[in-house]
């Protein structure tokens, strides 16, 4: 994810460094030669066109955080387990996609779209899931004894633990996990070390592992960088109703509404812009929101080309369908409040509700309010 985590998977040579060493190489970059732990002038002399990047473990953290945001679609609870891991507990989440393998289904749509490289796991625990990658063809979830047994077959080179720790594991003459089921737990403890243990229980499920899910953020916030400025205000409409459509998959994951939105323009003079859409009911749908800030933007001039978008999607709602008309009138005209939102986004109209109030003199009588605003 270090490699991929600015625009995903290139064909071309990649490392990642640190202190002047490579950490990580592409398969392109491993193709020339290039290994994990070369001088970084060193693996220059192998590849000419090699392309450099510095490990920056923010910019990791913000793609896990932001996938991990995106699976929140299929369960709740969602698990980031650094540096490029994601767990996710989807046993009680079997009954909603239709069983194993409609949750499959679904996994593997969000691997096709996902921009880094993935491989899945499959496990009781969270640390099984994260050693048990690429299972065979499954049917149905596997049974304990068959996860114990996948598990028995792993080499302990394999393992995610220390190099001097695999070293004693392995001076005794055990090559497998399975090797050490049999071994008192006490005994391993004192002979391998307290933590040891407490990783192999959590493994096998003899102890419990608890994780700390995923928090969405709420409201909604995302932004989107550019890479050439945009000096054209219609150009934005495409990314503004990408931004929209997640807003909308987060409400409807969440089942809530919101009443106004704020559209962010980073320029590149270092100013921002600030655009309110406001609407006169509390909405969930893409076409209303796009089409209100398309009528704001016709108003909207541009100081300096945009160098970003962001979309903040104000205080969150909850739904209730049960106001809702089941049988609605064919011949009823349809509600006002949708021509209130589109006259509301009209800045030349200067629109505004009268709010009157006693007073001695005349334009005491009558002052202007925001024309969404409630009375």
């Amino acid at each position: 994810m270090d490699l991929e985590a600015g625009d995903g998977p290139v064909d071309r040579p990649r490392v990642l460094v640190h202190r002047h060493r490579v950490l990580q190489a592409n398969p392109a970059a491993r193709a020339a030669g290039v290994e994990t732990g070369l001088r970084l002038a060193t693996a220059r002399a192998l590849c000419e066109a090699l392309e450099v990047r510095e490990a920056d473990d923010g910019a990791r953290d913000d793609a896990l955080r932001h996938q991990g945001r995106q699976l929140l679609a299929l369960t709740p609870q969602v698990c980031p387990a650094p540096p490029a891991s994601l767990l996710l507990e989807v046993g009680g989440c079997l009954k909603l996609f239709g069983g194993f393998q409609g949750l499959l289904a679904r996994v593997d749509r969000y691997r096709l779209h996902c921009p880094f490289t993935t491989r899945l796991g499959l496990g009781p625990t969270p640390l099984a899931a994260w050693h048990l990658t690429d299972p065979p063809p499954l049917d149905e979830v596997p049974e304990a004894a068959r996860f114990q047994a996948w598990l028995a077959d792993l080499p302990l080179d394999g393992l995610d633990l220390d190099g001097r720790l695999i070293e004693r594991l392995q001076a005794p003459g055990f090559r497998t996990l399975g090797e050490l089921y049999p071994l008192p737990r006490p005994a391993l403890g004192k002979r391998f070390g307290a933590p040891f243990l407490d990783w192999l229980q959590r493994l096998l499920g003899e102890k419990p592992d608890p994780r700390r899910p995923l928090a969405p953020p709420r409201p909604f916030r995302e932004r989107r960088e550019f890479d050439d400025p945009l000096d054209n205000l219609d150009h934005l409409h495409r990314p503004m109703e990408t931004l929209l459509g997640e807003l909308a998959t987060d409400l409807e994951r969440h089942q809530e509404s919101v009443a106004a939105i704020r559209w962010h323009l980073y320029l590149n003079n270092g100013h921002r812009d600030t655009l309110v859409i406001r609407r006169a009911h509390p909405g969930h749908d893409v076409a209303t929101w796009l089409d209100l800030t398309r009528r704001r933007l016709e108003h909207q001039v541009l100081e300096a080309p945009v160098l970003a978008l962001g979309l903040d999607g104000g205080r969150p709602r909850p739904r209730n369908p049960a106001l809702a008309d089941l049988f609605p009138d064919p011949g009823a005209r349809a509600p006002l409040a949708g021509l209130l939102e589109k006259l509301a986004a009209e800045p030349a109209l200067r629109l505004y509700r009268p709010d009157r109030e006693p007073g001695h003199l005349p334009e005491e009588t009558e002052r202007g309010r925001a024309p969404l605003e409630r009375p």
